[in-house]
């Protein structure tokens, strides 16, 4: 309900055009009209007193008001039978024809704005034709044609060498020459080759993916707004979807308009006729806020409002102070300041736990990046979701029925996605809630669980039944999908730092955008890990490290482990990793390793490793996905991948 008195607004009575007034600077008016002659009978006037204010919609290029009107009706009897009885005659001159304070308590309030779609870098998505199911075009930006750092074994060591793009730059006196790196690859004249290390360009693209570059009006047009009581938490109303003329039209980007109309418990309390409650269902007022005996908002109260656009995911908020100083006009709007949408601020990662055993019941659960595996013999795998709003701050549970929808998927066929259902039917589809909330995965028998997975989300809600895109293209997916912020391991920020713990490792991820979180399962069978050993008399001695397990002796020269490692049989879809890759690792000493049946490798030369008790470090290394991993030996020996 308005607190100030509302100057120059027009006040008319229906019996007549000419029965006008205007208010003045208190809010007070004066407005006088006639009944019609009284005839011979008694009869009643119904005379409607109107005040006529406006209330603005948004328009990029000029001010477009509504008119609302508030009315209160007067009755005036008149008794025609007075000429008949000259004592009725005497009664009637003693009676005023004068109403006193015909008051219009206003008790609604509008909030209008614009609002509009950008990518992270500020962008503006544009708007036009797109042909696609989904009404937006994406970037995948997989740049085939691009120029890579080219991939080298100079010193045999089975795996590839660290490159760096750069130049060479002669010293003034002309005798020697210095290596620089340069940042991009075009200004590279030469490369500097770095044995056995990491370096250079990355394996992984880290720049965002799945950004929409494109979409339709229509899809523009399926945006929710959603009013929240600051205060309380309340969800007060929700409109789906925006009207046809929201869209500016001419404009190229994704800008448009809203309005929304809040009624208080005194809102059109004169008007007996029209129903309060169905007029509060038609601007999506939540049930509690149908009853006029409610708590209704007040001027000065904060509302918060969020935009859903449920084709990109991209969303949006601002928190508004309802009311203002109406000291001007009659005009009851609020305006709100640009909202701007960004993609979702979800993060989704999975966390697995290795296989323990009475030895080693200490490791612990570890992140898998994305693009990155874990075991089947593993224990299970956790989905997690964090929705935030953009600047980290909680969104409120109310949301809770308004927010996105998770499929975990897998490949069945070349580029083709399908709901895992037989394996997890919870997981077909879930809520994504606000805040953070993890959905579990029951890994069933190895056979079943090599697979390549894929998380993905839905802007629309679980009881939408949404649709996901079960294919890619180079612009387009065959579906919907929201872009989602998944973990990217930077494994040469970890090799800097000489982190070598899993436990340590889950600190150097970092976030970036894709249209999905991908992982996968390996089947790892350990056989044996055998020590050769040569003592004095060079006897020769071999022992299995996983039947008993020793500290490492001088007269040990060579490490052999023999294993079997089966990888998904159907492919996974094109990522932005390069071809993956597997190394055995004991401390720093690092040899590639194959996939198949029956496998074996060796480390010699062990001087370096003797170190190593019954606590030291194994680890089964992948490259190419970033991400660290341990699988658990008997007692204490650990295969970790990366």
């Amino acid at each position: 309900m308005l607190l100030n008195p509302l100057p120059y607004t027009k006040v008319f009575a229906a019996a007549g055009s000419e029965f006008t007034s205007t208010t003045d600077v208190q809010g007070k008016y004066r407005i006088e009209y006639f009944n019609p002659a009284c005839p011979g009978f008694q009869i009643t006037y119904h005379n409607p007193i109107i005040a006529e204010l406006h209330y603005s919609r948004f328009h990029p290029r000029k001010t477009e008001y509504l008119p609302y009107f508030l009315t209160r009706e007067k009755e005036s009897h008149c008794n025609g039978l007075a000429v008949y009885d000259y004592r009725v005659n005497v009664i009637l001159a003693l009676q005023s024809s004068f109403h006193y304070h015909i008051d219009f308590p206003v008790d609604m309030m509008v909030l209008r704005g614009s609002a509009g779609l950008y990518n992270p870098d500020e962008t503006p998505i544009l708007v036009g034709e797109v042909d696609s199911e989904s009404g937006a075009y994406y970037d995948f930006d997989w740049q085939p044609d691009k120029k890579i750092i080219p991939t080298y074994d100079l010193n045999d060591g089975g795996r590839d060498d660290g490159v760096v793009p750069g130049i060479l730059v002669e010293s003034a006196t002309g005798d020697k020459k210095t290596f620089y790196p340069v940042d991009k690859l075009e200004e590279a004249k030469v490369f500097g080759i770095y044995f056995g290390t990491i370096l250079g360009q990355p394996d992984q693209d880290t720049t965002p993916k799945g950004l929409v570059t494109k979409i339709s009006e229509q899809a523009i047009q399926n945006t929710d707004l959603y009013v929240i009581r600051t205060s309380t938490g309340e969800l007060v109303a929700e409109q789906k979807g925006l009207s046809s003329g929201a869209l500016a039209k001419g404009e190229k980007d994704s800008h448009f308009q809203f309005l929304v109309r809040l009624r208080g418990r005194l809102g059109e309390i004169f008007r007996p006729n029209r129903n309060f409650e169905r007029w509060q269902v038609q601007d999506g007022v939540k049930p509690q806020f149908r009853q006029r005996n409610y708590d209704h908002l007040r001027p000065g109260e904060q509302v918060t409002l969020y935009l859903i656009n449920r084709v990109t995911g991209c969303t949006g908020q601002k928190t508004v102070t309802l009311g203002k100083s109406y000291g001007g006009d009659s005009d009851l709007s609020t305006v709100v300041d640009e909202i701007k949408m960004y993609p979702p601020n979800l993060k989704v990662w999975a966390v697995r736990r290795p296989a323990r055993n009475t030895a080693d019941q200490q490791l612990p659960d570890q992140m898998i990046g994305s693009e990155s595996a874990g075991f089947t013999t593993d224990q299970w795998v956790a989905v997690y979701t964090e929705w935030l709003g953009h600047n980290d701050s909680p969104l409120p549970p109310a949301l809770a029925d308004y927010g996105f929808t998770g499929r975990l998927a897998r490949v069945v066929a070349p580029n083709q996605l399908a709901a895992v259902t037989a394996d997890s039917p919870h997981l077909a589809h879930f809520s994504i809630q606000p805040g953070q909330q993890v959905q579990m995965i029951r890994l069933p028998e190895k056979s079943l669980s090599r697979q390549h997975f894929y998380v993905q989300a839905s802007a629309a809600p679980k009881y939408r039944n949404p649709s996901f895109a079960t294919q890619r293209a180079d612009k387009q997916s065959l579906g919907h999908f929201v872009p989602i912020k998944v973990p990217i391991f930077n494994e040469e920020m970890a090799r800097q730092a000489g982190i070598s713990q899993p436990s340590n490792l889950n600190l150097f991820h970092h976030w970036e955008y894709r249209p999905e979180l991908k992982f996968s399962q390996y089947d790892l069978d350990v056989h044996s890990l055998q020590v050769v050993s040569i003592d004095k008399r060079e006897q020769v001695k071999v022992r299995d490290q996983l039947k008993t397990p020793t500290i490492m002796e001088p007269e040990d020269t060579l490490l052999t482990l023999f294993y079997s490692l089966f990888v998904p049989e159907v492919e996974a879809l094109k990522g932005w990793s390069k071809t993956e890759e597997f190394i055995f690792s004991v401390e720093n000493r690092e040899v590639a390793v194959k996939v198949g049946e029956k496998q074996q490798v060796s480390v010699a030369e062990l001087s370096k490793i003797r170190r190593l008790d019954t606590d030291g470090l194994i680890t089964l290394t992948r490259f190419r996905s970033f991400f660290r991993l341990t699988y658990s030996f008997v007692y204490s020996c650990r295969c970790s991948v990366f």
